[in-house]
């Protein structure tokens, strides 16, 4: 099956975004103001399998795309989303491959990836936000029924990730690095490659209901599932809080 995902210039510069992370926020997740009220509607979630993408960072800094590292990642991060939902009480449906394939998906993968985009100029606290769009969150993609109705599903769940992990050559190198800066006197913090886990729920109407982008520099890896649990839980965090 042909996977839809973003561009990688555009997976890197949410990577940077991720970094910052905007940890000057109280709340990292966007929803509508009327979330609760729209959220009784959604009984049943469908789920597109998450685009998962893990890099190996050489001892050069290098980047390396991991196949074998993006499925074991696409497992990991599919169940914990599978759990982590099943527990808030909804009914998770799976996409099969010809439709996930299909043209009018495609079509709507693209447009999102245009809104993502557009969330993380204009939604988040930096140089281009507007103000309306993190008060009043309001992105659409357009009806989306064609693709729910055949499954019975109320909403749809897309799932983005990005992972880099360094090689044992670049941990070596940079634990020498702290030792002979700890020995100089000099505070050094050698990149451990970053990680961005974004997700969304979109209803009927091609509303998002829900948005967040969570992860951070090093400490996570998206192949252990201890690391997805706790950043997929970090994603969902304050979700059944605002549905009160």
């Amino acid at each position: 099956m042909r996977r839809i995902g973003f561009p990688l210039v555009a997976l890197f510069a949410f990577l940077l975004i991720a970094g910052a992370l905007h940890a000057a926020e109280e709340e990292s997740f966007r929803a509508p103001p009327q979330f609760a009220e729209r959220m009784k509607n959604i009984r049943t979630i469908a789920m597109l399998r998450p685009d998962i993408k893990i890099f190996e960072i050489s001892s050069g800094g290098v980047k390396e795309l991991r196949q074998e590292w993006c499925d074991e990642g696409c497992e990991k991060v599919q169940a914990a989303f599978v759990a982590e939902l099943q527990r808030f009480g909804y009914d998770i449906k799976f996409l099969d491959s010809p439709q996930d394939d299909s043209a009018e998906f495609r079509e709507i993968l693209s447009l999102y990836d245009d809104v993502v985009t557009s969330v993380l100029k204009h939604a988040y606290n930096g140089p281009h936000l507007f103000p309306a769009k993190k008060t009043d969150f309001d992105y659409t993609l357009g009806p989306i029924d064609n693709v729910l109705q055949p499954v019975g599903a109320d909403a749809l769940l897309l799932i983005r990730g990005l992972d880099e992990i360094s090689s044992s050559g670049r941990k070596a190198m940079q634990t020498f690095g702290v030792i002979v800066g700890a020995a100089a006197g000099v505070i050094m913090a050698p990149s451990m490659g970053r990680t961005v886990v974004i997700v969304a729920l979109v209803d009927r109407s091609g509303d998002l209901l829900w948005f967040n982008i969570r992860g951070g520099g090093g400490g996570y890896d998206l192949r252990n599932p201890e690391s997805v649990s706790k950043l997929v839980s970090q994603s969902l965090e304050g979700f059944q809080e605002k549905l009160k």
